[in-house]
């Protein structure tokens, strides 16, 4: 069976650069978008599929006999959406000559969606386990993804999840899938949130995805319509989960925690003890970024880089005083979790009372329900714009909205009229 590597994270916090990382070895066989397990509408209905809002590993109970009505997968695939506002991410990640994270290299690749569909309905009456039916999903995607080109041995399948570390019960993930692994980054607050206040002035100002035309960095540091607190209290909520994770599951067992600088700044010396826990053999491929093959060229916002890069621009895009509100929430945890040098990370060794929010999560953590509910609620709003009155910010960008519509009439064209050959754009 094959064993799982599932980066479980929070949004912005170098989930992908892992997964990137990991693309090109011989024995894996990285996804090149985020997925993982099924969304939990049971323990919160009104789920809005942002960071928080729970997810689980299903019963073997729940399996109907039929693999595409246990992913909700269609016998073909939807037809993509060109109007622009109404892109969309691609629900495998792949099209022709498009992969959902390669965001400024051209690539030759596709996966044949009917192939995929047809090897699933195959394997359908031979699963007999939750393993076994995810190893069908994972083995039937990477056989029609460039005929399985990067498919490797397949001794390792990295699952990569933004919200991952809101799995409902990471117990029955490990019970499940034996001998798989559970990879969580943290990463320095003010990068997180310097992060998102990007993505969210992005969009206010109509920039969506695309890096050119850039949004300036001073109109980003102007931007204040979004909640400065919510995102402090979602990285706090997020550190005390993965400290109590941490206490059920072992430090240094299954249950691997990082730091974002370290994956970037002593990449080599990350990947080695990260391979020595998971049983994979270390290769010099784990030191250069790839998808699908290709050169990654890094995220949404940075532009296109070579290699790996460590932007630390915080201080570019948040102001004084958002910067003072977050140290004086922060600084103390911050700088405990900072100076141990170890590059796996034990949180159980930090003083509980350091902790955000410790002993409500600790009462709550023996309901699987209740921590999923209390999670969700702790996200909720983060990426709310808060109403304010038309101010001269909001007429720049009502106005740059349309620069940017019009720099992407003939990328729209290029798209309609010629498939594959025009960028997408999905945010």
């Amino acid at each position: 069976m094959i064993k799982y590597i599932y980066i479980a994270s929070i949004n912005r916090h170098g989930g992908s650069l892992l997964a990137r990382l990991f693309d090109s070895h011989q024995d894996v066989a990285s996804y090149p978008l985020e997925t993982g397990f099924k969304k939990d509408f049971e323990t919160f209905k009104f789920s809005d599929d942002l960071g928080g809002s729970p997810n689980y590993v299903p019963d073997f109970s729940e399996y109907s006999g039929d693999l595409l009505d246990f992913f909700e997968l269609q016998d073909k695939k939807k037809k993509d959406t060109i109007k622009w506002g109404k892109e969309t991410s691609d629900p495998v990640g792949v099209r022709t000559n498009y992969l959902e994270k390669a965001f400024y290299q051209n690539v030759k690749t596709n996966f044949d969606y009917q192939k995929y569909i047809d090897i699933l309905k195959k394997k359908s009456k031979n699963v007999n386990s939750i393993h076994e039916i995810y190893d069908a999903l994972h083995g039937a995607y990477f056989d029609s993804w460039d005929d399985g080109k990067h498919k490797g041995n397949l001794k390792f399948v990295v699952i990569h999840n933004s919200g991952g570390l809101y799995l409902r019960n990471f117990k029955k993930y490990f019970e499940e899938f034996k001998y798989s692994y559970s990879l969580t980054p943290i990463r320095d607050i003010k990068t997180y949130i310097a992060s998102e206040k990007t993505r969210l002035a992005r969009r206010f100002f109509g920039a969506r995805r695309f890096q050119k035309p850039n949004v300036p960095n001073f109109l980003v540091k102007s931007f204040s319509s979004y909640d400065l607190d919510a995102l402090i209290r979602t990285w706090l909520v997020s550190i005390t989960r993965i400290r109590i994770l941490q206490e059920i599951f072992g430090f240094n067992n299954a249950f691997l925690v990082y730091r974002y600088e370290d994956l970037v700044q002593n990449t080599e010396i990350l990947m080695r003890d990260i391979c020595s826990k998971l049983g994979l053999i270390y290769n010099e491929i784990l030191l250069k970024p790839t998808i699908g093959g290709f050169s990654w060229l890094g995220n949404s916002h940075s532009g296109a880089q070579k290699g790996i890069n460590l932007s630390i621009y915080y201080d570019k895009v948040l102001n004084a005083h958002e910067i003072n509100e977050i140290n004086k929430k922060t600084k103390k945890i911050i700088d405990i979790i900072y100076s141990d040098k170890n590059t796996l990370v034990d949180l159980t060794k930090i003083n509980s009372d350091n902790f955000y929010d410790y002993k409500i999560q600790k009462s709550l953590c023996g309901d699987e329900k209740m921590w999923a509910i209390y999670s969700a609620f702790a996200f909720r709003g983060y990426r709310s714009k808060k109403i304010e009155t038309v101010t001269f910010i909001s007429i720049i960008a009502y106005i740059f909205s349309k620069f940017i519509f019009l720099i992407n009439i003939p990328r729209i064209l290029k798209l309609k009229f010629f498939p594959g050959v025009g960028k997408q754009n999905y945010t």
